[in-house]
């Protein structure tokens, strides 16, 4: 009998501790760089969270590096709860100043340094909007056929190219082309109509185009 009031004192005992609060982790640490995706330079100050956990965040070193500690919090636990599975990846956000966001898939057991690439936010800009000169330069080779295809036109003169001028637009550019006529001395001369005028958006995209067709 007293075997029995022991085995059970003893199962009780094993579930009461089985059900205190234990140290639970949550993630490892990790460690790892964060860099300019261009220059592959390091950048110092920026700020690398785990996404779900944005208050458990690390400032980047002079050279680049992070590195955060493991997440753990304490947790009522049974025994089932240390068979369960652990989630197998989270994901890295990082941010700097004068930086688009940035983020890297980070697997649990890759205990490699996690490199985070961040674009500039001024490449990004530059690399959407074009610039007046691209702009004309769309045009230039979209119209290349009709403002140089040399066919006489009057008195022996030949269209040879066309002059653009590019004006900025509420949401993009309006480019118009003159086109140029020379005779075989090298004169010019100024013939009305034939001018082709495009629209384009701020990525260079031609939306339309009217006058002479090319």
């Amino acid at each position: 009998m007293k075997w029995l009031q022991l085995a059970i004192v003893s199962l009780c005992g094993f579930a009461l501790a089985a059900c205190m609060p234990w140290p639970s982790q949550i993630t490892p640490a990790v460690t790892g760089s964060v860099i300019d995706a261009s220059t592959e330079s390091p950048i110092s100050g920026a700020s690398v969270h785990i996404e779900e956990f944005p208050k458990k965040t690390a400032t980047t070193s002079g050279n680049g590096q992070f590195s955060i500690k493991a997440i753990r919090k304490w947790e009522v636990l049974t025994p089932f709860d240390f068979a369960r599975d652990a989630r197998p990846a989270y994901r890295l956000i990082a941010t700097a100043r004068g930086f688009q966001e940035g983020s890297r898939v980070w697997y649990i057991g890759d205990n490699r340094p996690q490199m985070i690439k961040l674009q500039s936010s001024g490449a990004a800009q530059s690399a959407a909007i074009k610039s007046e000169k691209e702009i004309i330069e769309l045009a230039r080779q979209l119209t290349l056929r009709y403002c140089g295809d040399h066919e006489q036109v009057i008195d022996g003169y030949f269209k040879t190219r066309c002059d653009f001028i590019a004006s900025p637009t509420s949401d993009g550019w309006l480019v118009s082309g003159h086109p140029i006529y020379e005779d075989s001395r090298g004169a010019q001369s100024i013939v009305e109509g034939g001018d082709v005028v495009l629209y384009y958006s701020l990525a260079g995209m031609l939306l339309r185009h009217e006058g002479a067709a090319f």
